[in-house]
C-alpha cells in the first residue's frame, strides 16, 4: 500500500537524447559539470536532475537534462 507521505527513493532518469540534435547522450555525474562549466553556469545547476553529454561535436549543446541545456559558450574548456 502506498502512503501519501512516502518519499520516492528513485533517482530521476537521465534523458537519452539531446533536445537539439536528438543524438544519444552519455550519462555524466554532477561532479563533471562542476569541473567543466563556467562559474555563471554553475549557479544554475540543479543537483536533483541527472545530466548527459551530447556526443555530437557539431551540436551547440554540450550537457543536457530533461529541462536544462548547457552550450559550448558556457563550458570552461574548449570543445
Amino acid at each position: 500500500m502506498d502512503s501519501c507521505c512516502q518519499t520516492s527513493t528513485e533517482k530521476p532518469t537521465t534523458p537519452t537524447q539531446c533536445p537539439v540534435c536528438h543524438q544519444k547522450g552519455k550519462s555524466i555525474q554532477l561532479i563533471t559539470l562542476k569541473a567543466l562549466l563556467q562559474p555563471t553556469a554553475l549557479e544554475t545547476i540543479r543537483p536533483e536532475l541527472t545530466y548527459a553529454f551530447c556526443t555530437n561535436s557539431s551540436c551547440e549543446v554540450v550537457y543536457f537534462s530533461g529541462v536544462q541545456t548547457f552550450g559550448k559558450d558556457i563550458s570552461s574548456t574548449p570543445i
